[in-house]
């Protein structure tokens, strides 16, 4: 007898048991393919992601749910007429069918909502997503090297041109500012969720890089997990955040490793890759960027995107 999956939006009672999905479903699929569980290496760290999709209103946190008991989840983050998917997470005892609906349900419900755009990150090595993600209209655009550990030199010599600090509430009008001018979208309201206590207890503290006139000139909002996004004016400017987040004596002990991850497009800042992988750093994975409508908006050089799923 075929099961009847039924796909709703979280409710906060569902929490726990979405959390589950995610950390078992993408634990199953680590272990194969890394032999150890890697964006979630625990069940707190994934009742912490899941907990952050509920708490933000830019959020459309969904799960899936069969004879009663919540089998999986999916989030659909909108800013500025674009919608981020993920995480998606299908608990391996109820597999077939479940990842296709909770991705359909987020495409349905962009839809109704008149997005421009829906957009996510897969890992490259998982054909079965891949597969998935073009069945349902999804285009290939880009790769993007993640790579984690604690950089061991600097990119450069510290500058009196700028100045790398904790970012503080009345950085995120300029921030918001800052993205659109070099990407033509403003990340303003997306950027102030990671001020949230919540996200600062599991993701650690966003940082902003500053000119000496004043101006903002870079922000990175997370480094030691794959959520979060960073842009900077140039490569120098980027490494830089990354240095100083993942030295950070003051970071919260959270549910996360406190080790550095960075998303980097090899292509289009190439000397960022090379610094990162010869400080120390090494290749986690590789991850494909795709969208169901026109292409990322990437800044002029010598400028530095660190994607995050919807940027």
């Amino acid at each position: 007898m075929e099961r009847k999956v039924m796909v709703r939006p979280l409710k906060e009672e569902d929490i726990p048991a979405a959390a589950e999905s995610v950390f078992e479903g993408f634990g199953k699929l680590h272990e194969i393919y890394y032999g150890r569980r890697e964006d979630f290496p625990s069940l707190e760290a994934a009742l912490g992601v899941v907990q952050s999709c509920h708490a933000s209103s830019h959020n459309f946190p969904i799960v899936a749910e069969c004879e009663g008991k919540v089998i999986g989840f999916n989030n659909i983050c909108y800013v500025d007429g674009v919608g981020g998917v993920g995480p998606i997470g299908v608990h391996p005892s109820s597999q077939g069918g479940v990842g296709r609906a909770l991705m359909q349900a987020v495409l349905d419900h962009a839809k109704e909502r008149g997005t421009k755009t829906v957009r996510l990150m897969q890992e490259a090595h998982n054909r079965t997503s891949y597969s998935l993600y073009i069945k349902l209209g999804f285009e290939e655009k880009d790769q993007m090297a993640f790579v984690e550990g604690i950089p061991t030199k600097r990119f450069a010599p510290e500058s009196d041109q700028y100045t790398v600090r904790r970012m503080k509430s009345e950085d995120v009008e300029n921030c918001g500012r800052f993205t659109q001018r070099l990407i033509g979208v403003n990340r303003e309201t997306e950027i102030a969720d990671t001020l949230h206590p919540l996200w600062i207890e599991c993701f650690g503290h966003p940082n902003v890089a500053v000119s000496a006139s004043g101006d903002v000139v870079g922000y990175l909002t997370c480094s030691i997990h794959i959520v979060g996004h960073g842009l900077a004016a140039s490569d120098e400017i980027a490494a830089a955040l990354v240095w100083a987040m993942t030295r950070d004596e003051e970071m919260p002990n959270g549910p996360m490793p406190r080790v550095g991850h960075v998303k980097i497009v090899g292509r289009l800042n190439p000397k960022l890759l090379y610094w990162a992988l010869h400080s120390g750093m090494r290749l986690n994975r590789v991850m494909t960027l795709m969208s169901t409508a026109g292409d990322y908006t990437y800044p002029p050089s010598p400028a530095a995107l660190l994607p995050g799923a919807d940027l």
